[in-house]
């Protein structure tokens, strides 16, 4: 099962495997120090992401990142999808957008003058890092792949001609000749074009001795 897992996890697109690593870093972030509230006796103590007044913000970051490594996992072992609210690609975008604004929220409560008076030095956790990182990237490889779909040449299609020819032949009356047939007809053709320069070339002959006569009776008068 391991070299199976393995196996499919590597056939995976990059960006899949982006979303996957980075959901798999905002979900396991949240058990580790987020933010400390240690005076400057060194009384207090640290707390994790799910762990301390801000607790809940940890909770929806785990969730995301949860979700995240739950559809490329589905997709990997080819399971069949849930139906989702939103497309995949933007189910990971939304996941991500919750986990930055819970996280900013949390630094913003932390870093707040109110938050722990008695600290001397406030930083983030290695968590709350960890955290931020593994949004971004979900969030990168989200938008990846949005655009991926959108240039997607998977989908076979068919260019339709520019001019129907079996419609023109239709609209002409034409049907399929042999060479014989096609060099027969055009000899047909050229019989009767030479058939009729001659009959018009004979009328002209013939006019012309009756212009000689109207001429010479001009002339005596």
């Amino acid at each position: 099962m391991p070299d199976s897992f393995k196996i499919r996890f590597m056939k995976l697109p990059l960006v899949r495997k982006a979303i996957m690593i980075g959901g798999l870093f905002t979900a396991i972030s949240v058990f580790m120090p987020w933010y400390s509230d240690v005076d400057k006796f060194n009384i207090g103590e640290s707390f994790l992401g799910i762990s301390g007044p801000l607790y809940l913000a940890g909770f929806f970051v785990f969730v995301s990142g949860a979700v995240s490594i739950a559809l490329i996992a589905m997709q990997m072992m080819e399971k069949r999808m849930p139906r989702l609210p939103m497309k995949e690609p933007q189910m990971h975008i939304a996941g991500s957008v919750l986990s930055l604004f819970m996280l900013g929220l949390t630094a913003s409560a932390y870093f707040h003058p109110k938050f722990g008076v008695n600290l001397t030095d406030k930083s983030l956790g290695f968590g709350m890092i960890l955290a931020f990182i593994g949004a971004g990237v979900v969030m990168l490889g989200g938008i990846l792949a949005v655009r991926a779909k959108e240039v997607s040449f998977d989908v076979e299609g068919s260019i339709a001609p520019l001019i129907d020819m079996d419609r023109e032949k239709a609209s002409l009356n034409m049907q399929d000749v042999t060479v014989g047939e096609a060099m027969n007809r055009h000899g047909q053709v050229n019989d009767r074009r030479n058939q009729y320069q001659g009959t018009y070339s004979g009328r002209s002959n013939g006019w012309g001795p009756v212009q000689e006569s109207i001429n010479e009776l001009n002339k005596h008068e």
